[in-house]
């Protein structure tokens, strides 16, 4: 109680510096937040997408329906495949209208036998890498009865390299915030400790411990390190309503349908430690100036 009570008022005594020191970890971890924010929808959205990948294996057209079946059923064997539908020539046509329902003069006179049918094939999520498919598509190119076989070689290369440049970028991006962060809050705090400089000196002449000595101030650290955490979350959720307001339709417009998130409950207790982490070690590095670590 007494290292809380001195941690008080020291920092009602020193409020402008703590207020600083407070409102930098707040802008620090707001910045620090919004990557993450970025990064989970981002995440999402490249999983969405991902689960749009399909093969396209086009059939002969001369299989029985029996050949078609055990075509069906050796393509479930090969173990990688999440769900498989057969199109008919038929049903390929209807979706051709459906597709070009306002284009009378493209569908108008083709044969219904035209297309060719096929089975729509997608993978599970483990086989959705570039070198996955491209074994998949091999083995089944094997089949006997198979015409031809699409699967957007090219995109889902793109998209596999983009899901690993944000990984990497996830990484790299926040630890080089994280550091620049804790340079910025430990300078701003030795502004306090600055001012105190003679109390500090005080208390070792008439014998105070080092430990007795950093207590109030890692209080302090704690605080700041609180409440900055909290009022950043605050303001980051205000701006993702704003964000979903504004401009969500616009994104959902562009680049397909999303569900947007917050930050899950892991991420959301992950600040509030950074920023108790950040100003507990801000207070303890800035102390090492005056007192043996």
């Amino acid at each position: 109680m007494y290292f809380l009570r001195k941690a008080y008022r020291d920092i009602r005594r020193n409020f402008l510096v703590n207020s600083v020191s407070t409102i930098i970890i707040v802008f620090s971890l707001l910045i620090f937040s919004i990557f993450l924010v970025v990064s989970v929808n981002l995440n999402r959205l490249l999983v969405n997408w991902k689960g749009k990948i399909q093969v396209i294996c086009y059939v002969k057209n001369d299989l029985s329906p029996n050949e078609l079946q055990n075509m069906k059923r050796r393509i479930r064997e090969l173990g990688e495949v999440r769900s498989i539908n057969y199109v008919s020539k038929s049903d390929a046509m209807l979706l051709f209208k459906r597709f070009f329902h306002n284009q009378d003069g493209i569908v108008e006179g083709l044969d219904k036998d035209i297309l060719p049918a096929s089975f729509e094939i997608h993978l599970k999520e483990k086989s959705h890498g570039g070198w996955r498919i491209d074994e998949f598509v091999k083995k089944l190119s094997q089949f006997e009865g198979v015409a031809d076989i699409q699967y957007g070689r090219e995109w889902i290369t793109r998209l596999s390299t983009i899901v690993h440049l944000l990984r990497w970028g996830q990484l790299i991006v926040g630890g080089i915030l994280f550091l620049a962060i804790s340079f910025i809050i430990s300078n701003t705090i030795k502004l306090s400790i600055y001012s105190r400089k003679e109390e500090i000196e005080i208390m070792k002449l008439v014998g105070a411990t080092n430990g007795f000595i950093k207590i109030p101030f890692l209080v302090e650290g704690f605080f700041q390190g609180v409440f900055g955490a909290t009022l950043s979350l605050g303001l980051l959720y205000l701006l993702y309503q704003s964000f979903l307001w504004r401009s969500g339709p616009f994104v959902r417009a562009s680049l397909g349908p999303i569900d947007f998130s917050f930050l899950p409950w892991s991420s959301i207790g992950g600040i509030l430690l950074v920023g108790i982490s950040l100003g507990l070690a801000g207070s303890y590095l800035s102390l090492a100036r005056f007192l043996k670590a």
